[in-house]
């Protein structure tokens, strides 16, 4: 089979598969394969990382998305000066995530306007 032939075949395959991500970006793995002498298995790599982190990324936003969540805050927004009741190091100690791992639960009791929220997401 001749190279446009099978160019358009994986296209189409891309598209049927609904990689398009892949579809988008192929060209241009394909180019830069080609230009720096890579294997067909490192572009092949290249154009399937590409996917899967388009994919993680559109995963992310839905999730967000749907989980309610009124508007995406740092940590590092957090104004602690604002509320001095509110103990740095412990929110510090909560942003590893530990408690996670250690299948613990983490409450934000406090009035309205406090932060509980901003530290929440």
């Amino acid at each position: 089979m001749n190279g446009p032939a099978v160019y358009e075949r994986v296209r189409e395959a891309l598209g049927q598969l609904n990689m398009d991500t892949a579809l988008v970006e192929l060209d241009d793995v394909l180019q830069r394969g080609t230009k720096e002498e890579r294997s067909s298995v490192e572009v092949l790599d290249e154009l399937l990382e590409r996917e899967l982190s388009a994919r993680f990324e559109r995963r992310v936003r839905t999730n967000f998305r749907l989980s309610g969540i009124p508007v995406l805050r740092r940590l590092a927004e957090f104004d602690f000066d604002a509320s001095p009741e509110i103990p740095k190091r412990t929110i510090e100690e909560l942003a590893t995530l530990r408690f996670l791992a250690n299948g613990e639960n983490v409450l934000f009791p406090g009035p309205c306007g406090v932060g509980k929220t901003h530290l929440a997401t």
